[in-house]
């Protein structure tokens, strides 16, 4: 972070682990769908790499969960399907091949 404070690589690997398994579980118990969650591994390498450096662990962690709220917001109000559907689906399919989906 911006104070050269650093992360253990082991803690940073068994936190995704286990944060992959909790929501799978979550997914197969409460969703009733046989569907394997985890993190985007871009989205871990912005953090790490353009966030964090800039700001302190605690603060750019608190961004990460700041995101996640607004896009629990967007799903919840139905906004992220309307910004979906706006956008031609050409340029869906190419964005999600983009992102190797």
């Amino acid at each position: 972070d911006m104070y050269g404070h650093q992360l253990d690589n082991g803690q940073l690997v068994t936190a995704t682990a286990l944060t992959a398994a909790f929501t799978t579980l979550l997914m197969g118990v409460i969703g009733n769908v046989p569907i394997a969650l985890a993190a985007g591994l871009g989205v871990n390498s912005v953090v790490a790499l353009q966030l964090a450096p800039r700001m302190s662990w605690p603060d750019a962690m608190g961004m990460v969960v700041l995101a996640g709220f607004v896009v629990m917001l967007l799903v919840a109000t139905g906004l992220r399907e309307r910004v979906m559907n706006a956008v031609p689906y050409g340029l869906r399919k190419a964005i999600s091949i983009g992102i190797g989906l």
